[in-house]
């Protein structure tokens, strides 16, 4: 660990830890109020789908690297679980998956709805997932 990334086991029990970090890291460089929020919102769903879906054999670790840069925040979330680009997930049919009571996808469309951009890369066997976040001068 350094002072812009953390690893941890992907378990539900490090959520607190990641989230601490990855706010600690966005207030440091001006979020406030609705942006610290929406981050919260965004890097929840994506620790949570790697923490239910990435090692199905076997436990394995996630990790969240913060970048700040002219004003914007990029968190880059890790894993070297099965390989999965939630963004080339079609939408899920809402009024469809209400009438059959299906569940899930609607994660990456608040991450869409409320990040500035969203990125992912399959490199050296590590999903990444990069979501960003533009400081806003009244947040």
């Amino acid at each position: 660990m350094n002072n812009n990334s953390i690893e941890l086991p992907a378990r539900l029990d490090q959520l607190c830890a990641f989230m601490e970090f990855a706010v600690s890291f966005a207030s440091k460089h001006g979020f406030a109020g609705d942006m610290l929020r929406n981050i919260e919102l965004c890097l929840e769903e994506a620790l949570v789908n790697i923490f239910s879906y990435a090692y199905p054999d076997a436990p394995g670790n996630a990790g969240i690297e913060c970048v700040f840069n002219h004003g914007e925040l990029a968190i880059k979330v890790k894993d070297r679980g099965v390989p999965f680009d939630p963004l080339a997930i079609h939408s899920p049919d809402v009024h469809s998956n209400l009438a059959t009571g299906r569940i899930g996808g609607y994660g990456i469309i608040l991450i869409r709805k409320l990040a500035t951009e969203v990125h992912y890369e399959r490199s050296n066997d590590e999903n990444v997932l990069t979501i960003a976040f533009r400081r806003q001068e009244n947040s």
